[in-house]
């Protein structure tokens, strides 16, 4: 019995050692292992985004036109010129009603459930860094279809009792929030690349890309990329102020803590991805500010509708995207109400079935955590493991 507990406090010192990096962490977000064979599968997720997430393209770096209030009406859309047209949009009009909502909520729990399969530790790093990326942001989006319509997201993001202070998730036996995953698992478990940043979709324009496919390990480092690389020489990432002034997004401010020299720091990070003009501003930028902010919701078409008319202000730029998008989905013509119905009538039975059931892991992969677990059960008794204080209290 000594010689088993003496071996548990080697490896727990090993652990302690390797895990440095992460040692701020409750155990059961230390960790991972190198040469795992288990992959979470995100079919269900993948698809429900596919089809609800239109495209809007790299930006153009154009600005929207100033919009006139219609005939019989004084009021007319507010909105920032500078970035209206920009950030991928999710159909939050499809998810009015309960049945459309309950699928979202089903794929988060889901999601839960895969930390009662089996420790995240004995994922690989890519592994893990995918499915808190795809866990936060299918959270963000099941808490705004409950919201939603809403235009501005500026105190649902901000204020000390947002959703984002929540907690409104369980893994591993621990009660966290999203605004945990983000400071406290994302950026001191996972900052040593700071793309990671890049995945945190918010809902509001000002914030980065919800893309049209979930992470997976295999992709998850291109995907950041790609988000980078489009936030960054977008308007609501980088513009150029005047005299020689750049204006960034008030979205940095937020992961501070990836920057210790914040301007300086955040100017290199900025300069990695920067193309053409917008790169020669970063470079001759006597200053920085950060004041780029649109706390915008990303919908489609609904909250941004010309008051007083029933047709968007910027038909060629959004609703044109829309239609488009729909038709490349087989959604047919227009942003119609029958849009949304056709919209969630092609998410599979298939894929609602895997959801329900927590099907993340292939059959074989089941059969080994299931044959793992049982070892666990069988060798538990002979060594005692006592927790480590969560720092969240719970």
């Amino acid at each position: 019995m000594k010689i088993i507990k003496l071996c548990a406090l080697t490896a727990l010192i090993f652990c302690s050692i390797s895990n440095a990096e992460d040692s701020h962490l409750p155990e059961a977000f230390q960790g991972d292992t190198w040469n795992s064979k288990y992959e979470i599968l995100y079919d269900d997720l993948t698809q429900l985004l596919q089809v609800s997430v239109v495209d809007t393209g790299l930006s153009n770096k154009k600005k929207l036109k100033s919009s006139r209030a219609n005939i019989g009406t004084r009021m007319k859309s507010n909105r920032k010129a500078h970035t209206a047209l920009e950030a991928n949009r999710f159909y939050f009009e499809a998810y009015r009603d309960d049945q459309s909502k309950e699928r979202l909520t089903k794929i988060r729990k889901s999601l839960e459930y895969v930390s009662q399969e089996l420790p995240l530790s004995s994922l690989t790093e890519k592994e893990q860094l995918a499915y808190w990326l795809n866990l936060y942001n299918v959270t963000v989006l099941e808490q705004l279809t409950k919201i939603y319509p809403i235009k501005l997201l500026e105190d649902e993001i901000t204020d000390d009792d947002s959703f984002f202070n929540e907690k409104l998730l369980t893994i591993s036996g621990h009660n966290i929030s999203l605004n945990y995953i983000h400071h406290e698992i994302l950026l001191k478990k996972f900052g040593k690349n700071k793309d990671v940043i890049y995945g945190l979709y918010q809902g509001n324009i000002g914030s980065p890309n919800i893309r049209k496919q979930a992470y997976t390990a295999k992709k998850v480092i291109k995907q950041l990329e790609s988000n980078a690389e489009e936030f960054i020489n977008s308007n609501r990432g980088v513009f150029k102020g005047k005299k020689n002034k750049l204006r960034v997004s008030r979205f940095y401010e937020q992961s501070k803590s990836l920057f210790p020299n914040f301007k300086e720091d955040l100017r290199k990070q900025l300069l990695y991805y920067a193309n053409g003009a917008i790169r020669y501003a970063i470079e001759d930028a006597s200053s920085i500010r950060t004041n780029i902010e649109d706390w915008t919701i990303t919908d489609v078409y609904g909250t941004s509708r010309k008051y007083g008319g029933g047709a968007n202000n910027n038909a060629a730029a959004m609703l044109g995207s829309v239609s488009s998008g729909g038709a490349s989905l087989g959604l047919g013509e227009g942003a119609g109400g029958g849009f949304a119905a056709a919209n969630m009538g092609l998410i599979s039975e298939s894929y609602s079935n895997k959801t329900l059931l927590f099907g993340r892991f292939s059959p074989e992969q089941i059969e080994l955590i299931r044959k793992l677990n049982d070892k666990q059960l069988k060798q538990k008794g002979t060594v005692t493991v006592t927790d480590i204080e969560n720092t969240d209290g719970t």
